[in-house]
C-alpha cells in the first residue's frame, strides 16, 4: 500500500469534502496546486490549492 501524504491527503479531503464545506459546489475545470518557497523540503511539502467552484 502506499503512504499518501501531502498535497495528494490534501486533494483527498477535498475530493470528500461537500458542496456545503466547499461553499458550493465544485467546476473540475481550474483545481490546481501552488508551489513556491514552502515547498523545498521535499520530506515536508506544502503547498496551496485553488479550487474552482460555482
Amino acid at each position: 500500500m502506499q503512504n499518501i501524504s501531502g498535497p495528494q491527503q490534501a486533494w483527498q479531503q477535498v475530493w470528500n469534502m461537500s458542496p456545503e464545506q466547499l461553499g458550493d459546489t465544485r467546476r473540475y475545470h481550474t483545481d490546481f496546486e501552488l508551489y513556491d518557497e514552502k515547498a523545498q523540503d521535499h520530506h515536508n511539502v506544502v503547498c496551496d490549492l485553488y479550487i474552482g467552484i460555482n
